[in-house]
């Protein structure tokens, strides 16, 4: 699983933007094969400076879905793993620097309440407005990145995000969650920033 020197790329640009003094986060995603590298991810970063560091649980959307059961680690890990890190790294947590959700619908909340406009850079240069959100505005290799972040900035203050958000909180099931994702794409308002 995985892709085969994307840890050290991503590893290099850490270093390189905080050198630079770019203000830089880091999101992480808890799955079966790094599950006891996520305390080391942390270090890692709150080491070299990361202002901010997002501890996801898997977006069941596309191959993650289909793959669920290879990559999704069981309920009790993640709820062992959730007070493992509350307990390491409350005075990250407290400064806001660390975030440790372990649950997408609360990360989804809690970014449709608090927007806090950002490029996600995925690692195919893809340009996301959230992470957890299937909302792609761009690439950032072929789009000039001043329009990709008007893009951001009027996409993650649109209120069919809210609505998005406020409906996948009632589906109750990955199918239902699956499908409503896939027409949350497709929708008019949304499509303009694809």
């Amino acid at each position: 699983m995985g892709v085969k020197g994307a840890w050290e790329k991503a590893r290099n640009s850490i270093v390189e933007l905080t050198k630079a003094s770019i203000d830089t986060g880091l999101i992480s995603v808890v799955m079966n094969f790094n599950i006891n590298e996520i305390d080391d991810i942390i270090d890692f970063a709150l080491s070299r400076g990361v202002q901010r560091i997002w501890i996801n649980e898997v977006v069941p959307f596309g191959r993650a879905y289909l793959n669920r059961e290879l990559i999704i680690p069981q309920q009790s890990v993640r709820d062992e793993i959730k007070v493992h890190l509350q307990d390491k790294y409350k005075d990250d947590i407290k400064k806001k620097r660390l975030y440790i959700d372990i649950g997408i619908l609360e990360d989804l909340k809690d970014r449709v309440e608090h927007v806090q406009p950002m490029f996600v850079i995925k690692p195919n240069s893809q340009v996301r407005v959230s992470d957890g959100l299937p909302l792609i505005v761009g690439n950032l290799l072929k789009d000039d990145p001043h329009i990709l972040w008007n893009k951001v900035n009027t996409s993650a203050r649109d209120p069919l995000i809210k609505t998005f958000v406020n409906q996948l909180a009632n589906a109750n099931d990955l199918p239902k969650i699956k499908n409503l994702c896939s027409h949350f794409t497709i929708d008019e308002r949304v499509i303009k920033y694809i």
